[in-house]
């Protein structure tokens, strides 16, 4: 996990600057090793973390992905789910990528019951690759799968999902995803590992999964920094689905549960009676459990 004491102590003081003027929201537009901050970590002015005092958006360099965002089709579609958890498949270096993800299909179930409308499950043999470019034009795309990021070659960083025809390996790759899908999602959820990050091409900025799924048209995503327990990180999407279904706009219910598992608030189910007498779960208040989500604004 990077170091928020790498920002220069100056940041800090703009940021300071920054809430007395009543700010409550930061869209940052990050540069080089600076996709690979943990933004919502950083420290505060009151020895906290910035994500209690603002929502915290980034923005890609990619100036180009502006005009794909000028009209958006209506959808009838308002989710589709996505939950693949079998840990084989091909690795790359250093990849935490082969666990198996014994929460995936619960993240994906939590998140559907929110959804009103016309709204899609696939689990197992049914996550296919065929299936994506079947659902494409949803409102929510949700991948609660493996995904592996590949530095060598970053255009074969790819989402894990389940092989179909022989055309279909159940590798979604990054250069697929930028050449062969077109989505008018209006919210693209990566729940897998390094999602958010990838290689830094000069010019062009951050080369990875979240960045191909901009290319493809969505309007915003939320995605990950660097491999997360997939419990803590079900739990974070479950409250964040929960927050949406609220009203609550999409930066701003992220940040609602990034919060929830910082102060141990979030609400486990049958543990629920935790909050209820007053006590908090403290098992997800480390940032490393939290701080590694972000939210992308692109449209």
């Amino acid at each position: 996990m990077p170091s928020a004491r790498a920002v220069p102590d100056d940041s800090g003081a703009g940021v300071r600057r920054t809430a007395e003027n009543g700010v409550e929201r930061l869209l940052i537009v990050p540069d080089g090793s600076l996709f690979a901050l943990l933004f919502a970590a950083l420290p505060n002015a009151d020895q906290g973390f910035l994500i209690e005092r603002f929502v915290v958006e980034r923005a890609p360099s990619l100036a180009a992905l502006a005009a794909r965002h000028s009209t958006r089709k209506p959808s009838s579609n308002r989710y589709a789910g996505f939950a693949y958890f079998d840990g084989a498949g091909r690795t790359t270096q250093g990849s935490a990528g082969t666990r198996q993800l014994d929460f995936a299909n619960r993240e994906v179930r939590e998140a559907f019951a929110t959804i009103d409308g016309r709204k899609q499950m696939f689990f197992g043999a049914k996550a296919t690759e065929e299936r994506v470019q079947q659902v494409a034009d949803a409102d929510v795309l949700h991948f609660a799968t493996h995904a592996l990021l590949d530095p060598a070659q970053p255009l074969r960083s790819f989402i894990a999902l389940a092989p179909g025809s022989s055309a279909d390996d159940g590798h979604l790759e990054l250069w697929e995803i930028m050449e062969r899908l077109r989505t008018h999602a209006r919210l693209v959820v990566l729940s897998g590992c390094e999602t958010a990050v990838g290689p830094v091409v000069g010019g062009e900025g951050m080369v990875g999964l979240a960045t191909a799924f901009a290319f493809a048209g969505a309007q915003s995503i939320v995605a990950s920094l660097w491999a997360v327990s997939d419990q803590s990180t079900a739990t974070a999407m479950g409250q964040f689905f929960a927050a949406r279904a609220d009203g609550i706009d999409d930066a701003s219910a992220l940040r609602q549960a990034q919060l929830s598992l910082l102060k141990g608030t979030w609400d486990a189910g049958w543990l629920g009676w935790r909050e209820w007498v007053g006590l908090r779960n403290l098992r997800f208040i480390h940032p490393f459990y939290w701080a590694g989500l972000t939210f992308d604004r692109i449209g």
